[in-house]
């Protein structure tokens, strides 16, 4: 597995929006303008793996209370229970851990994956 930070002409950026829409019941409606503003700031990391794109942690900051913060964090169905939410958790810590003094990361009480 590979951890990319995603650009808005990638291939990798379709699949990213493909797996953002296809999880929009849990997510939420997000519009590509935004996926694409957020992959111009490089704020879109993707997992790489043999089978395709199987996950992505979009991110942004708050400047003014020094905390980055996840938007989403999506793995596709068939590669849930393999480590790469972890693995894109972990990259993202690297990534912000310098410029930032904290990470905060919201989801709602009724969704399986707030025990995470």
């Amino acid at each position: 597995m590979r951890i990319v930070v995603v650009s808005p002409d990638s291939e990798v950026f379709k699949d990213v929006v493909a797996l953002g829409d296809s999880n929009s019941s849990t997510l939420g409606f997000f519009p590509r303008k935004a996926f694409e503003q957020k992959a111009k700031d490089g704020q879109i990391i993707a997992a790489v793996t043999e089978e395709g794109t199987s996950g992505y942690l979009l991110f942004s900051y708050n400047w003014q209370a020094q905390i980055a913060y996840i938007v989403h964090l999506c793995v596709a169905p068939k590669q849930r229970q393999k480590g790469i939410a972890k693995r894109l958790f972990q990259e993202f810590e690297e990534i912000v851990g310098k410029k930032v003094g904290g990470i905060r990361v919201l989801c709602r009480t009724d969704y399986e994956a707030q025990a995470v």
